[in-house]
């Protein structure tokens, strides 16, 4: 497929079945997503981690729903894999010995980078994706949730994306 006809076929996946991708079409994901610009290439202040253990998949989903009241509501949409990406906070840019430029959301920035080429590249698999926000709130409400993924010092979620195949061959839009 070439890259303008995966841009246009990309679209949020939301009905997945249950079984797990790939784990060589996993690593082409993971590889794309690697390949993403990074701000000054410091990709010491990013973190890709892969969850695909259901219990803690089904954790997240039950904490926010509890949060948000909706003890239904599925946030990573049954999705068999949930990408996350964490960030570290990037210091102000240093001019010279005394003048400083913040650099405030930057780790979001490359975030989105990451993500955007890890959803073409699973698009061009036929992989079902959908960008995630929501769910990250779960990190935040249940101290359980965040200890279990291990960041290092000063890294939080940022966003994440879920994976798995569709249960209906992804749309020509």
């Amino acid at each position: 497929m070439e890259i303008f006809d995966i841009i246009v076929k990309r679209s949020s996946t939301r009905r997945f079945t249950p079984e797990q991708i790939a784990e060589s079409e996993l690593e082409k994901i993971l590889d794309a997503g690697e390949m993403a610009p990074i701000a000054s290439k410091d990709y010491e202040r990013m973190m890709i981690t892969v969850i695909q253990d259901m219990s803690l998949l089904k954790k997240i989903g039950k904490t926010v729903g509890a949060y948000l009241g909706k003890p239904l509501v599925n946030p990573l949409y049954n999705a068999p894999t949930f990408i996350l990406i964490s960030g570290k906070e990037y210091p102000p840019f240093r001019l010279g010995n005394s003048n400083e430029i913040p650099q405030p959301n930057l780790e979001y920035a490359n975030a989105g980078c990451i993500i955007q080429n890890m959803l073409l590249m699973a698009t061009g698999l036929e992989i079902g994706s959908v960008y995630i926000t929501g769910a990250l709130y779960a990190f935040t409400l249940d101290e359980s949730l965040l200890r279990q993924l291990d960041l290092p010092e000063g890294f939080r979620p940022l966003s994440g994306l879920a994976l798995g195949y569709p249960q209906k061959p992804l749309p020509k839009r």
